[in-house]
């Protein structure tokens, strides 16, 4: 008795599921790895000046120095009040007040260290504050002061117009 032989003829078709996975874990690395938001700009009420000229050509090289509220962690600030972007009461907490740098908390020393740095590299670099609109003026000051004693003299304040 003859057996048949079958010919088993698999596939030549390319199977995707390994490709579509590696597609999907890139798609999540750079996700992961990319930072959505704008490390420079703090959320902060700007004070209102009647005087303030639009932000139309900033300098994308500036130092950018926030001013922002924020309680310590499991705390409720009662002091800092807004009414509709309107300051209401101001917190005079020195422990709520953090200076900033592309994100990074600084002591005016570290904040004198880096504008030495800066100045060193780039002597006309701009300087933004941006305060809050709450923030003590000896915040302000004291940036003011780091900047002055690391002789950089462009120094813009952020503020708006205010509301009509």
């Amino acid at each position: 008795m003859k057996i048949k032989r079958l010919n088993l003829v698999e596939g030549t078709g390319m199977n995707m599921t390994p490709m579509i996975d590696i597609v999907f874990q890139l798609i999540v690395f750079l996700m992961l790895a990319t930072d959505f938001t704008n490390l420079k700009l703090e959320a902060v009420i700007l004070p209102t000046a009647t005087e303030a000229a639009p932000d139309s050509q900033p300098d994308p090289d500036r130092i950018m120095v926030n001013i922002s509220h924020e309680s310590p962690i499991g705390q409720v600030c009662g002091q800092l009040q807004y009414d509709r972007e309107r300051l209401i009461r101001m917190c005079n907490s020195d422990e709520h007040w953090k200076i900033k740098v592309d994100g990074r908390e600084l002591t005016q020393t570290e904040l004198k260290t880096l504008l030495t740095v800066e100045y060193n590299r780039d002597n006309d670099r701009p300087l933004m504050i941006r305060p809050d609109g709450g923030a003590p003026y000896r915040f302000i000051a004291l940036v003011l002061q780091t900047a002055s004693e690391v002789k950089l003299w462009n120094v813009e304040i952020g503020a708006r117009k205010p509301a009509e």
